[in-house]
């Protein structure tokens, strides 16, 4: 084991980037301060490299070329990869931001605590926006077998001067989701209070499947992990859940 960040942190997801490992220290849990912090792994025993007084609230997302994107309670940030130095800082609190490729260029999806989806170019800022009710705080997007570009169930239109989210779907109401992540062609969602599990065709909203009453336990998970036909979390008893996707999902 290495030491990457202060013992007693409230740490944020982890994610891994060209050699790195990534996560966010926040809410001032512990001695450490709130932060993102990188670790390289092929010298786990080097000192890891902060970034302080990020307040990063939902862990650290990757662009195509390699930049670090947070968003916290005072800003978004564009970071390098691996030295954490400050890129840009576009001045929006957010609860996460996620990037993407669209018309060529760099963009950014994030949300807020007042239910508005923000859409940024990456070397420019805010271009548009609209209001959501009941917007989860982590967003999913992919491109279909069309082209076309979805933000959860939202399509993106127009050019890359004057984009536009046109909403598609909405799910039904789904309490305190903890996260959302897309896969194949399903959006995948997880509800924070009394654990329940989701799965909502990414096209058209309709539910394909839900855990029901099987989990006993709440969650307060900041991500769902998708790989090899199978979605897991954990829930606060300390249970690491795993489901099958079944073939027709």
């Amino acid at each position: 084991p290495s030491q990457f960040v202060p013992s007693d942190s409230r740490v944020s997801s982890l994610n891994l980037s060209g050699g790195f490992a990534y996560a966010t220290t926040a809410r001032g849990c512990g001695a450490g301060p709130e932060g993102i912090w990188a670790m390289d792994v092929n010298h786990p025993n080097g000192e890891p490299r902060m970034f302080s007084g990020a307040g990063a609230s939902s862990g650290v997302s990757i662009g195509n070329d390699g930049s670090i994107y947070a968003a916290s309670n005072r800003a978004i940030l564009s970071l390098t990869p691996g030295d954490l130095k400050l890129r840009r800082t576009f001045a929006l609190a957010a609860h996460a931001v996620v990037p993407f490729q669209w018309k060529g260029r760099e963009w950014l999806a994030g949300s807020n605590s007042d239910g508005r989806l923000f859409l940024f170019d990456a070397s420019r800022g805010v271009v548009a926006q609209i209001a959501v009710n009941g917007l989860p705080s982590n967003l999913a997007t992919w491109e279909d077998s069309g082209g076309t570009r979805w933000i959860l169930g939202l399509k993106l239109e127009g050019t890359a001067s004057r984009p536009a989210f046109v909403p598609v779907w909405t799910s039904r109401d789904i309490a305190a989701p903890a996260a959302v992540v897309g896969a194949n062609g399903v959006i995948f969602a997880l509800s924070s209070g009394h654990a329940q599990l989701y799965a909502l065709d990414a096209a058209t909203g309709k539910e394909l499947y839900s855990s029901g009453a099987s989990i006993q336990s709440v969650t307060s998970s900041a991500g769902l992990a998708v790989a090899n036909g199978h979605i897991c979390f954990t829930t606060s008893d300390n249970v690491l859940y795993c489901f099958g996707l079944p073939i027709e999902i």
